[in-house]
């Protein structure tokens, strides 16, 4: 009876093992660090991280779920960096256009427009964009949308 009892002890700590070994029992989740930019570019107040050797695999998991209001995925370009840009929000923004232009040497500069996601009242506005990993700068500039403009001159005609 002890000697069947020493073989099940036995057989048992060898399955515990080899699960362990094996990389069995209960996962151990290391969180992913967030990649550092491979350069920033601030104008206006408005910041650029450009990152570059990093996928979207390893990079999309460290931002906080329902942090970007715009996002710009061009997955044909075979090597490609990731640009972050990240400003502060202001009460105009849900009707403000940001346009980022990205400059690529003995290339031209490639245009995007984006906008606040309806119902983002935080205080920081973001856009993501997957772009040419030769880019060399960035620039975004805020403007009023062209509605925005018209109803301004209609308020404006109306109170004359």
């Amino acid at each position: 009876m002890c000697d069947l009892l020493m073989r099940q002890l036995r057989l048992s700590t060898c399955v515990f093992m080899a699960a362990a070994i094996c990389g069995c029992g209960p996962a151990v989740v290391v969180p992913k660090p967030t990649p550092a930019p491979f350069t920033t570019v601030k104008n206006d107040g408005i910041i650029h991280e450009i990152y570059r050797g990093v996928t979207l695999d390893e990079f999309t998991p460290t931002l906080p779920s329902g942090s970007l209001d715009s996002i710009d995925f061009d997955m044909t370009i075979p090597n490609y960096a990731i640009v972050l840009v990240t400003a502060s929000a202001t009460k105009l923004d849900a009707s403000v256009e940001f346009t980022t232009t990205f400059f690529v040497a003995h290339h031209p500069a490639t245009v995007k427009t984006w906008s606040v996601v309806p119902g983002n009242h935080g205080e920081i506005v973001r856009g993501l964009f997957v772009v040419a990993n030769e880019i060399t700068s960035a620039t975004t500039t805020r403007s009023t949308t062209a509605t925005d403009v018209e109803n301004d001159n209609q308020r404006a005609s109306a109170g004359t």
